[in-house]
């Protein structure tokens, strides 16, 4: 069995089993490049359609519902040159690993990404993530926004092994990302649209409508833990954040976020703006 690169799934307890299904089976249909495997972890064991290549592991009971206490134990516990993790109720195209793959090893990156989409039961939502935020019109801004959410990155697993231990908080994809480009990481993106992001009623787009004052508070207590765990080049922000009133603002902070859309989804509500 060839282990180059291994594909993680995460399949979480209360997730539909027939949304997980999908997303296997677009796994499954991966072209142009076989040589992987797919590690599935589960917080609760469940059947699953069998195939050659697919090894399950039960997620250890002390870890569960800790999202960042997973990502560590998993890579920690691989042994392959790559490593892609894989929302378990996400679709992927069926050449996102061809994709990934090659520009990494044509370009020896760190890390890869791409371009997504995002999708409900009935239809999917928008084309293109990168031209609704305009990221191929401007200079990438990773303090502002994040675009790489793991379920949307191949890296090397060594390089992810060096990120370690990851701090506790609830933005870990953002803190990766940032993390990466602080410690100038070699990172590449297809800018093509290899991912279909599954959107639920309390996810994402409804946020648009359902955001509070709570909401941002919490936002702001992340951003403040995140860039005191980033360190001394980030002390700025984190008295930019301790200063903003949240209630104070609360009208032009909403505003701001809805003209953006889904502009912060990883990075969170409220824009850095230098005086």
């Amino acid at each position: 069995m060839n282990t180059e690169l291994i594909i993680v799934i995460i399949n979480y307890k209360g997730l539909k089993q027939s949304h997980f299904k999908t997303s296997l089976y677009s796994l499954m249909s991966q072209i142009g490049y076989a040589d992987f495997t797919i590690n599935i972890y589960f917080e609760q064991m469940r059947s699953i359609p069998l195939f050659n290549n697919i090894k399950v592991i039960e997620i250890p009971q002390k870890y569960h519902g800790k999202a960042y206490k997973v990502k560590e134990f998993i890579i920690n516990n691989t042994k392959t040159k790559y490593i892609a993790f894989w929302d378990a109720d996400d679709v992927y195209t069926i050449d996102r690993i061809y994709h990934q793959i090659n520009l990494i090893k044509e370009k020896d990156l760190d890390l890869c990404f791409a371009d997504f989409s995002f999708f409900n039961e009935s239809m999917i939502i928008s084309k293109s993530f990168f031209k609704l935020i305009g990221i191929n019109k401007r200079k990438i801004d990773i303090l502002h926004e994040n675009y790489i959410g793991l379920g949307i990155i191949t890296a090397k697993t060594d390089f992810l092994k060096s990120l370690l231990p990851f701090p506790e908080v609830n933005t870990l994809d953002w803190w990766i990302a940032i993390k990466s480009y602080s410690r100038r990481a070699n990172i590449g993106c297809v800018n093509k649209i290899l991912g279909f992001y599954r959107v639920y009623d309390k996810s994402l787009g409804a946020r648009l409508i359902h955001i509070t004052i709570e909401d941002f508070i919490k936002e702001r207590q992340n951003k403040i833990q995140l860039y005191k765990t980033l360190g001394a080049n980030y002390l700025y922000l984190v008295d930019y954040y301790e200063k903003l009133n949240i209630k104070e603002k609360f009208d032009d902070l909403l505003q701001k976020y809805r003209n953006k859309q889904y502009k912060n989804i990883w990075g969170g509500l409220i824009d850095y703006e230098k005086d």
